[in-house]
């Protein structure tokens, strides 16, 4: 019987059998029925009965007998059995139909005789060879599944101990026979069939009945008995001892990797057991793996020794170790049971917290910091790097050690102490250095059909050595990424050869051998993004094709190594210096697509340009002019010379560094025009034009999932329930892995006859998910990849136009790229077909580089100013300027510098606003951001063309205006208009709606679009339009809906200021419309004023003391300032006060004094907020504060309009109805509080001291009150303030009567103050104890006249001085440009260009000169004030006053039988009598005089009213009025105050 066995090894070399016949023609009957049938008669013979049990099946698997006597089996029919067993694997393995034809056939019943032959008394070899052939029957699930429930029954692991039967099964075998035979052949079988059955889903209810369903009895056996006792067993053949180990880390590996953390994992089921009682079911068994792993215990002690001892043997490099390839098998098993716990640990932790389990876990990062017993360091994690200097021998080993080390730190905050550990011996900081650097210069090309970088979940399998070793350098690059980012010394700092040991800034880069210096993994990096030297090199680095994964990583290592504050300098001046990166590298862009994925490519591309656009920054912050040069040429160039065609001169370095001034490359773009062609002749497409053009703004959709069985919203929600967080930029991708895992468990699940019937249609379906899932995550991707494509395209660009000084891109140039560009992206983003979310991002573009182009032409209209003042241009009879040079002196004439326009066409303008009009209407229901962004484009728009101001030269009346600036103003204007009309009301709807109920930021943005438009829409179809359709009605009546808003607002912790910063731009929108008579007229049919009128967050003004700054009170220290973005509350009322009047200041200068309706609506706005104005009024300014005196300035200004526009008739009839009670109430304590200000602010030499003081009295060291830059300011507002007191007391003086006689006396008859030498003392009397009551003196009057001459004077005197610097501002020295730029640019002066800085000086002398035209025309007003109130007093008081001795004084107290204007004393100055108005009292400017007083009042008038003052105030009429055709009134008032003091001296 024995020599027919001997032979069936011949069996494997024959084709499938036919069961029931023979192999092959051999004579002999050998056959699958005699095999079986012969294993059947053994099983028969050998087997004993069962012993007695209360469950007969498992009774009889309870009598399962050692070896101990075989009977009827000879070593020769052993051997026969073992080869039959050995052919049923083989065959069974290689062929899946004969596998389940095997297992079906009812007459062999393979499972159940093999299963039978572990009960009987067989040598172990045999027991072994039966579970290695049931091993390989259970690949397939049909027999898996039938299986997993024959070895319940069978109990050779025993799972339900019977009470008196003595202990069997393959426990009892491992511990008694195998043991002492120092063989293991029975527990390798089982080890096999146990990994092969873990392929295999484990049965939930496996056991159930007997006992607590699970797999604990076996994960039990398995870790207790096999693993933790494995290396105290002796083993005949030492290799078998890694064979175990090999086998029951596999295992484990499986277990762990098939687990995901559930809640229910963490509470207990109880469950019932047949015969009565109670258990709790088995947990997962990963779930008790997860436990060990995470817990210092014998089970992880043992992985981690086991990683410690092959590392050792590895590093030996010794030949002839016994199962040297089971021993590296175990180590990758172990290695990879720690990675998957650091996988899973975090789910795994955080359900223990949340579910409140009793159980104890460490993080397995804390436990990798341990002490290793064997070296007695924490040297654990160096021992699992150390793998990766064997990735050329064991490339899964080095990936494992990766995940590993990558799970690491991303888990914990350890980098300083594991690069002290990776640093602590030389030798192995060497090794592991070059280990790293050996595994990323590996050329393995990357597998294009799937993705290089496996799951965390996914072990790779087999030999693919390729992709192992492509998945390790990915790894390998995001744990450079990842630590790149953390505190240092870290990771990345070693790895890539910075400095650990002291700051990375530190570092001098070096190439490998220079002064000693290694190899790192920078030099790596760089080495796999080469370029390719030969015949290719035109398309790029090889590895953006052949490995477009590592590419896309090594590219984002290189601009996060140039974004870091520490590795940038070092890492740029490397690139710079030694690889000429930059330069070399952006030649090569856009790369060729290829085969190559797109996103792939585009995320090279995005990557590289955020590089080169950090180099561009630094460059041109540190004034590296033959860097930033080349860069620039390379992108702006649009000459084919230099982009393939001298690559030796590019090699060699920096070439020409003045090319781009000299030569003219860079100048001679021309604008690309729709229907031109882009190459003409030697020109060629700008790089930055053709990187645009790489993007594509189109992203396909992915398909509706359509689906019949299962439900769509319940697979949307667990599409939602498996999305991965976002990372590196992507989207949340849904996991198809865990997706595809889930569904297929719901679906075995499903019981019922109608289930299974429709199992295949649910498997279509969910392929249908799947298919559509992933095109979901392509789809994500690639729109991430085309988003982060642009945003580095934008980063570039903005660089490029904010960074670049202009002596490198010259602004005429610029100008031309920023339209190019503006051009080309419009064009683009006005497609039908363009994916939203890839075009939202392309707002904030637009706003960049309309700014710039604003910039770039408002920078042109300085240049011609000194031009303007020369000697060559005359002025017209208009008072324009032309030019006397001929025909070729205008603008485009060659004789001189012609007067610069803007320098852009109106064609092009006009292009570009269609286009943006257009992405606005397409954009009206996006994101509001999107359409905040586009509103601030379209504002820069609108602002490109500013109207030139005049320089007022103040000679022969005439002013100096660029007539091409205007013209080409005008022109633009109009064009922009009808362009706008060309879109009808779609875009004034938008635009008015986004103003109306719009967010926060793009609502302002709306609301000052309009308002731009408005002021120049000269056929007012805006504001008809916000009329007509209810816009301006609602944008008043929102004024009191948001009352409540903005008194939150003011208070000392307000909520955002949204509300605030909306009322100003609405108020701005306001004002623009007032200033338009018919617009003004809108706003008050509108009930304007009386929404002003009820808004209660006007009277909330703050006490004066809280417009300090927030301070800090300290017990020890001294307060200290916040710099706080909140201002402060004073400054948030006068936020809300100061619109508020110049929109009242607008309404009545636009209207008009013939409009008596708006000064009565402003007269009763002030009266309802009378406690304001009183409360502005009565401040004491003690200090000079520009804030609190525009305050009093606005206030003052719309006191005085309305006095001058508003007379007694415009009151109610009856004097004594109650309404008019309070309103003269209230402006008669307003006039009072006016007329108290005159001594304060009609006095011009007290303020001017307080102004030298801010410049001199200050100590060193400290700060002065207010900035130096509104010195100027703050004199501005004191003049206006005087300006309005004076025009106030001159109006009321005026509409009182139209003579002396009838007039209004406001001042007494004393001129003290003027005779006065020391007028300090008395000043500072008379201030210090002023009252109401006291009307001011004549006096002030006089010395105002007199003060107010000699500042016109003065100020005159540097009008002049400043135009003439104008004029010659090219022969100013350099101390004078730096004085005059130093309030504009601060203390960077020496960084400028000479050319800004001489157009920086032009803008700020040319704003000094308006500034002090403007002085002269305020003085030049007071002047004429001033002399009409004295000439007008003086005539009373001389001619028609009657002193306190005549009889009539008595007559002149009454009140007049006729009405009296508003401000007659009798009813507003009285004394004593309140504000009654049936009590008239004796005006107090009127009580006791006498006629001494008006004896001494002519005296004084002849000594102060001198022929020195009247002939100084003529000249200044002559000198200021000179060429202007306006009435002059300062020659007639000297003539009658002349005439009067003659008649007053006989």
């Amino acid at each position: 019987m024995g020599s027919p066995w001997k032979t069936l090894g011949a069996a494997l070399h024959c084709e499938t059998p036919e069961f029931g016949t023979g192999c092959g023609g051999s004579s002999n009957t050998v056959s699958w029925d005699h095999f079986f049938m012969s294993i059947n008669r053994y099983y028969t013979t050998l087997r004993q009965e069962a012993t007695s049990s209360p469950h007969p099946e498992v009774g009889q698997a309870h009598s399962m007998h050692r070896y101990s006597v075989t009977k009827g089996i000879t070593p020769q029919e052993m051997e026969g059995l073992l080869a039959v067993l050995r052919l049923t694997q083989v065959t069974a393995k290689w062929d899946e139909n004969a596998r389940i034809a095997l297992c079906e056939n009812q007459s062999w019943l393979p499972i159940v005789l093999l299963l039978g032959l572990l009960s009987c008394s067989v040598p172990p070899k045999l027991k072994g060879q039966c579970l290695r052939t049931l091993a390989t029957l259970a690949q397939s699930p049909e027999v898996g599944a039938t299986l997993w429930q024959s070895l319940e029954v069978s109990q050779v692991i025993p799972t339900v101990a019977l009470p008196g039967s003595p202990a069997s099964g393959i426990p009892v075998e491992l511990d008694e026979i195998e043991s002492s035979n120092e063989e293991y052949p029975l527990t390798c079988g089982f080890l096999e069939l146990m990994n092969s059955l873990m392929d295999l889903p484990i049965p939930a209810m496996l056991g159930a009945g007997y006992r607590a369903p699970g797999f604990d009895p076996y994960l039990e056996f398995l870790r207790d008995t096999v693993f933790l006792k494995y290396r105290w067993r002796a083993y005949r053949d030492p290799g078998e001892k890694w064979e175990v180990a090999a086998g029951v880390t596999e295992i484990f590996c499986k277990l762990l990797q098939d687990y995901e953390p559930q809640p229910q994992d963490f509470v207990d089921h109880p469950v019932e057991i047949q015969g009565g009682g109670i258990s709790v079911a088995n947990k997962p068994p990963g779930y008790h793996l997860m436990v060990h792993m995470l817990n210092d215990n014998a089970m992880l002690r043992l992985i981690l020794q086991i990683i410690d001892e092959v590392t050792h043997t590895l590093d030996q490099y010794r030949t002839g170790i016994p199962g040297k390839p089971h021993m590296e098998k175990c180590a990758l098993m172990c290695l990879q049971m720690v990675q998957l716990t650091l996988e899973k640990q975090n789910a795994f932790v955080d359900l223990v917290r949340v579910q409140g389990s009793g159980v104890m876990v460490s993080t397995m990062d804390e436990l990798l910091m341990a002490i290793n017993p064997r070296s007695e360091t924490a040297d654990h994690l160096v021992n699992i790097a150390k793998f990766v200097t064997h990735g050329d021998t064991h490339p899964k080993h080095a990936l494992a050690s990766t995940r590993i080390l990558y799970s690491t730190v991303r888990a914990s905050n350890m980098q300083p102490e594991i690069v002290g550990l990776f640093t602590a011996k030389q030798d192995v900081r060497r090794n592991l250095l070059r280990g790293f650097v050996d595994c990323l210069e590996t050329d393995d090309p990357e597998d294009s059909s799937a993705d290089a970088l496996p799951a965390e979940d996914e072990s790779l399998e087999g030999d693919d050595t390729a992709k192992v070793r492509s998945a390790t350098r990915l790894y390998i690059l995001r744990l450079l990424l990842y630590s790149l980012e953390q505190p240092s010394p870290n990771l990345a700092h070693f790895l890539l050869g910075y400095e650990y040991r002291k700051p990375a800034s530190k570092t001098n880069l070096q190439e490998p051998g220079v002064l000693g210096s290694p190899r790192t993994c920078l030099h790596s990096i760089l080495n796999i993004l080469s370029l390719d030297r030969g015949a290719q090199a035109r398309s790029g680095p090889l590895a953006i094709h052949a490995m477009p994964q590592l590419a896309e990583l090594a590219y984002e290592m290189i601009y996060r190594l140039c974004a870091n504050r520490e590795t940038s300098d070092p890492t740029m001046r490397y690139l710079r210096a030694s690889q000429d990166f930059f330069y070399s590298q952006l030649r090569h862009l856009p790369f060729n697509a290829g085969n190559v994925e797109e996103r792939l490519l585009l995320n090279q591309q995005s990557w590289l340009m955020k590089a080169v656009a950090t180099e561009i920054r630094l460059t041109s912050v540190n004034r590296q002019r033959s860097h930033i040069q080349r860069l620039l040429r390379l992108l702006l160039e649009d000459s084919p010379s230099l982009l393939f065609g001298d690559e030796e001169a590019d090699e060699r370095g920096v070439g020409d560094v003045s090319l781009i001034t000299e030569h003219g490359a860079l100048g001679m773009s021309t604008m690309h025009q729709a229907g031109q062609s882009r190459v003409t002749g030697t020109q060629v497409r700008r790089k930055i034009l053709t990187l645009l053009d790489s993007i594509d703004f189109v992203q396909d959709l992915p398909p509706h999932l359509r689906l019949e069985y299962i439900d769509p919203v319940n697979i949307e929600k667990m599409i939602a329930a498996f999305e991965l967080p976002a990372e590196r930029g992507v989207a949340s991708l849904c996991d198809v892995r865990q997706l595809h895992r889930f569904l297929m468990a719901n679906l075995n699940n499903l019981q019922g006859a109608s289930a299974i019937g429709q199992r295949p249609i649910v498997m279509q379906e969910i392929e249908a998910v799947l298919h559509n899932v992933t095109k979901r995550n392509s789809f994500c991707q690639g729109l991430a990849a085309k988003r982060h494509n642009f945003d580095a395209w934008r980063q570039v660009a903005e660089v490029v136009l904010t960074s670049c000084p202009a002596e490198v891109l010259p602004p005429a140039l610029k100008q031309k790229v920023v339209i190019e560009l503006l051009q080309e992206l419009l064009s683009k983003v006005c497609d039908e077909e363009v994916t939203p979310d890839l075009a939202s991002p392309v707002g904030g573009v637009l706003l960049t580089l309309m700014t710039s182009l604003r910039e770039c032409i408002l920078s042109d209209q300085t240049e011609s100013i000194p031009q303007l003042l020369s000697a060559q241009y005359v002025r017209a009879l208009d008072g324009s300027v032309v030019t006397t040079g001929g025909a070729g002196a205008g603008l485009g004439g060659e004789g001189h510098a012609p007067l610069r326009g803007l320098g852009v066409e109106v064609v092009s303008l006009t292009a570009i606003l269609k286009e943006l009009l257009k992405f606005i209407m397409i954009s009206g229901g996006g994101q509001q951001r999107t359409r905040a962004n586009l509103y601030g484009a379209l504002l820069n728009y609108l602002q490109i063309p500013r109207k030139p101001r005049e320089i007022p030269t103040l000679q022969d009346g005439a002013t100096v205006l660029n007539s091409a600036l205007l013209d080409e103003y005008e022109t633009i204007t109009t064009a922009n208009l009808a362009t706008m009309r060309e879109y009808g009301e779609g875009v004034m709807e938008l635009v008015c709606r986004d103003a109306s109920d719009g967010h926060g930021v793009g609502r302002m943005l709306a609301l000052s679009v309009i308002d731009t438009i408005v002021g120049i829409d000269k056929r007012g179809d805006w504001l008809a339009f916000l009329s007509s359709k209810g816009y301006l009605r609602h944008l008043v009546e929102n004024l009191s809906q948001e009352d409540q808003s903005l008194q939150e607002s003011l208070q000392p912790t307000p909520e955002p200021l949204r509300a605030l910063f909306i009322y100003e731009s609405q108020m701005s929108l306001l004002q623009k419309i007032a200033l338009n008579p018919v617009g003004a007229q809108a706003l008050l049919r509108a009930g304007l004023m009386g929404r002003l009128s009820s808004c209660r967050f006007l009277d909330l003004r703050p006490e004066h003391s809280t417009q300090s700054r927030l301070r800090i009170a300290s017990t020890s220290l001294e307060p200290v300032d916040i710099e706080s973005f909140i201002p402060s509350v004073m400054q948030r009322y006068r936020q809300l006060l100061f619109p508020m009047l110049r929109l009242c200041m607008a309404i009545l200068t636009s209207l008009g004094s013939q409009h008596k309706e708006a000064a009565t609506q402003v007269l009763h706005f002030v009266v309802s907020h009378s406690d304001v104005f009183t409360a502005i009024l009565r401040e004491q300014y003690g200090e000079l504060h520009l804030e609190s005196l525009q305050e009093l300035a606005l206030t003052t200004s719309v006191i005085c309009t309305v006095a001058a526009d508003i007379t007694y008739y415009d009151l109610p009839t009856e004097p004594h109805t109650p309404n008019h009670i309070p309103i003269q109430t209230h402006l008669s304590r307003i006039h009072r509080q006016i007329m108290a200000l005159v001594p304060r602010f009609c006095s011009l030499d007290r303020w001017l001291r307080e102004l030298k003081r801010l410049d001199t009295a200050m100590p060193e060291g400290s700060e002065a009150p207010e900035p130096a830059a509104h010195r100027n300011e703050i004199r501005q507002v004191l003049l206006e303030i005087s300006r309005n007191v004076i025009g106030y007391c001159k109006n009321i003086v005026a509409q009182s009567g139209a003579t002396a006689k009838d007039s209004q006396i406001l001042f007494t008859a004393s001129l003290q103050e003027a005779t006065a030498r020391d007028y300090q003392r008395i000043e500072g009397v008379h201030l210090s104890s002023l009252d109401l009551t006291k009307p001011p003196s004549m006096g002030i009057m006089v010395r105002h006249l007199r003060q107010a001459a000699s500042e016109f004077e003065a100020t005159m005197d540097r009008h002049q001085q400043h135009l003439h610097k104008l004029k010659n501002v090219a022969d100013l020295s350099a101390e004078e440009l730096k004085e005059l730029i130093q309030t504009i640019s601060g203390p960077t002066t020496e960084k400028l260009l000479p050319s800004h800085r001489l157009q920086l000086a032009t803008r700020k002398l040319a704003d000094i000169v308006r500034q002090k035209a403007d002085e002269l025309a305020l003085l030049y007003y007071m002047i004429e004030c001033s002399m009409f109130l004295v000439w007008r007093h003086l005539e009373f008081y001389l001619l028609y006053c009657q002193t306190s001795k005549d009889s009539l004084l008595h007559k002149m107290s009454l009140p007049r039988q006729q009405p009296r204007n508003l401000a007659d004393p009798n009813r507003f100055l009285l004394d004593g009598g309140g504000d009654d108005p049936s009590h008239t009292p004796i005006s107090p400017v009127l009580l006791g005089i006498t006629d001494d007083d008006i004896k001494q009042l002519r005296v004084d008038a002849n000594s102060c009213l001198s022929d020195m003052l009247l002939k100084r105030t003529r000249d200044i009429e002559s000198q200021f009025i000179r060429g202007q055709s306006r009435y002059t009134f300062i020659s007639v008032l000297v003539r009658r105050i002349k005439r009067l003091l003659t008649l007053g001296t006989h």
